[in-house]
């Protein structure tokens, strides 16, 4: 499911022109406030195959070659 997902996801950065760079890319997930290390092995051993717990979560993706300190002095402000 998850392998569908990417595919998934790789056609929308792929469409996108301002997103086509991204695409190939591996990206770290920020697991603000631990919402993805709890629930992904819940998912995979209750719902492996419902495409309905296999989601693309809203998110923003961000440039940090150039800020990356001020960024982590932030980052406890956006996860709230």
């Amino acid at each position: 499911m998850w392998k569908k997902k990417n595919h998934e996801f790789e056609d929308f950065l792929q469409k996108d022109p301002n997103l086509i760079e991204l695409s190939s890319k591996m990206f770290h997930v920020w697991d603000g406030n631990h919402r993805l290390q709890p629930w992904f092995p819940y998912i995979e051993r209750a719902h492996p195959k419902d495409e309905d717990w296999h989601i693309c979560v809203e998110s923003f993706v961000l440039d940090t070659r150039d800020g990356l300190v001020e960024l982590l002095t932030v980052m406890p402000d956006l996860n709230k």
